[in-house]
């Protein structure tokens, strides 16, 4: 919530807060004041005892609910439990946030850690991509706004957006590779195309291609075979598949005129 002040620093803005809000000198010492147990959550947040913070963000949450700190409440559970990597129940707080107050200060907070929640529990390429696809439209949120282009969190949302591509381009490639290895070659090909249209930038492209004419060509369709063969020959001819695919078209180009003799001769 103040994660950019030192823990003095953030005990003195606190205070001024509270001072301010209250509009005199003198702070709430009541466990049935909002403010005091606001107070006792911002106090807990800046020792680093998220569990404590938790519990009292939520009985400002739970037993005020007419209060004007329920977004500081609000915020502040979310932060707390982000910290603790509840990132289930941290993403759902941050979506409260900024559907319920969209035009706060602190929004671009809410669409970041809930980009990060999703990103801290992304899984390995060959697994489930649901959270890193969840990321990337969290983080978009605040690259593609207008709003949030001299934020902090730009840069970083941008780059984490990138790993999330790369992750969700390597998953589309095993999976294409997996298909093809268990003879799915109409599969093959859709992943494949998918990988190119979308992944222009990665290395196996060339491998993608490849895999795409090794599909037509074992489903008997030289035509379309011919085409990517010659694809990946012709862009990628520092590649050590393009050799391969140059016997490949050599050896559709035998076949053919090898059906075209037999059918004259006959």
């Amino acid at each position: 919530m103040f994660r950019n002040l030192s823990k003095g620093c953030l005990g003195v803005v606190l205070l001024l807060m509270i001072l301010s809000v209250t509009g005199c000198a003198k702070i709430p010492t009541s466990s049935k004041d909002p403010i005091y147990i606001l107070d006792r959550g911002n106090y807990y947040y800046a020792k680093g005892n998220y569990m404590e913070s938790e519990k009292m963000y939520q009985r400002v949450l739970n037993e005020f609910p007419d209060s004007p700190y329920r977004a500081d409440a609000l915020m502040g559970l979310a932060d707390s439990l982000f910290y603790q990597e509840d990132y289930g129940r941290a993403a759902l707080s941050y979506v409260d946030f900024y559907n319920l107050y969209p035009t706060h200060p602190n929004v671009i907070n809410a669409y970041f850690y809930k980009g990060m929640s999703s990103f801290n529990e992304r899984k390995t390429f060959d697994r489930d991509q649901t959270n890193a696809i969840k990321a990337i439209e969290d983080f978009e949120n605040i690259t593609k706004s207008g709003r949030f282009q001299q934020s902090i969190f730009y840069g970083e949302a941008s780059k984490n957006i990138e790993v999330c591509k790369r992750l969700l381009a390597q998953h589309i490639f095993h999976v294409g590779k997996y298909y093809f290895k268990t003879g799915a070659y109409g599969s093959t090909i859709t992943r494949m195309e998918q990988l190119i249209k979308e992944y222009p930038n990665e290395s196996y492209q060339d491998e993608a291609v490849f895999l795409i004419a090794e599909s037509y060509f074992l489903k008997g369709n030289t035509k379309m075979a011919t085409e990517y063969y010659k694809r990946v020959s012709g862009e990628y001819p520092g590649s050590q598949l393009a050799a391969t695919a140059n016997e490949r078209i050599a050896e559709i180009e035998e076949r053919t005129n090898r059906l075209i003799s037999k059918g004259k001769s006959g």
